[in-house]
């Protein structure tokens, strides 16, 4: 009987991996889409697909966008464990008449309009805004760098170093603290050609600014060059995901489905990471989750050795019981002896 319930089991457990089995999503390619980390998780919204929707969880139901949304900056701001996401300028969509309705809420409008631009807080409190464009075909010169002081809501323009390198003016590139990753140029009336180098790094901690060129290499192989992408930086490493794959002299014709990891520490593509993303008080709340889990455990436990204590003594009662009152039956009669008696 034991053996029969135990194939049953295993007959059901097979069944649902069959049927209910959970598969991970393969994303497609996109571009100027906007991403954030938060915890573990890194969430990506918006961007520009070919014909195609995401097939990834689809969170409109319950954090919809009121607009369609690319070239946007996205932010997010945990303060006393009440998360918020901010999503920035860009080009905003009207889902009704699906007419860009683009105004900027980042820049002075009367002073400075500009696209395709990166925007990084500096650990001073500064915010960096490399690159873009300001007119459909004037890219901004990578070497004028706008800054603007959270403290004291002021604007600055410093003018960066360069190095004997020539570095590409570029847009739709990432930039991660001080560190600039792909985009695209004009060329021979070209709108997005590939940028050279692909990697520049601006020193902040220098006055002037400098940028300086990175020797990089790969332990994947070829990496594409991109723009259009995103970059997170988690721990020692730089997130790279999607973007359109640029060539020399032509428009793209490729969208990029891969999320690619360089090592920052020496500037290495690398198929694979080591590091802790989690903070202390995820760490603490961990622990209290596993130490509330344990209890529970226990808890379970017990009840299960209690119900398992009063199944047996009700068992044996019953057993003893059932004996006693057999016990207590009369013999029945033997035939023989009626007999005799007549």
């Amino acid at each position: 009987m034991a053996y029969y319930f135990y194939s049953l089991y295993l007959y059901l457990i097979l069944i649902l991996v069959v049927f209910f089995g959970v598969e991970s999503y393969a994303p497609i390619g996109r571009l100027t889409h906007s991403s954030v980390l938060i915890k573990n998780n890194l969430y990506f919204f918006g961007g520009q697909y070919r014909n195609e929707n995401p097939p990834w969880f689809d969170l409109t139901s319950t954090a919809s966008i009121p607009f369609g949304s690319h070239f946007a900056t996205v932010a997010s701001n945990d303060v006393n464990n009440n998360l918020d996401i901010y999503l920035f300028g860009g080009v905003m969509v009207d889902i009704i008449t699906q007419q860009d309705s683009f105004t900027s809420f980042v820049f002075n409008s009367s002073t400075i309009i500009r696209a395709s631009y990166s925007a990084t807080l500096l650990p001073n409190g500064i915010i960096a805004y490399i690159g873009g464009h300001e007119n459909l075909d004037q890219i901004v010169d990578i070497s004028k760098i706008v800054l603007y002081d959270i403290k004291s809501s002021t604007w600055s323009i410093k003018t960066a170093k360069f190095p004997d390198q020539i570095i590409d003016n570029r847009l739709s590139h990432t930039a991660v603290l001080d560190y600039c990753f792909g985009g695209s140029k004009i060329a021979n009336g070209i709108f997005n050609v590939r940028v050279s180098p692909d990697l520049a790094v601006l020193n902040t901690e220098t006055e002037p600014f400098e940028w300086t060129i990175p020797k990089v290499t790969s332990s994947i192989g070829i990496f594409p060059s991109l723009k259009g992408h995103t970059a997170n930086l988690v721990g020692n490493y730089m997130i790279v995901a999607f973007g359109n794959i640029t060539q020399l002299n032509t428009e793209p014709s490729e969208t990029n489905t891969n999320i690619y990891l360089m090592d920052i520490r020496n500037f290495t593509w690398v198929n694979s990471f080591e590091f802790e993303i989690e903070q202390h008080a995820e760490k603490k709340e961990n622990s209290q989750s596993n130490e509330s889990n344990d209890k529970k455990v226990v808890v379970a436990a017990v009840f299960g050795v209690i119900v398992t204590i009063i199944v047996m003594i009700g068992a044996f009662l019953i057993y003893k019981w059932v004996h006693k009152k057999r016990k207590n039956l009369p013999n029945p009669p033997n035939p023989g002896d009626h007999l005799g008696a007549e």
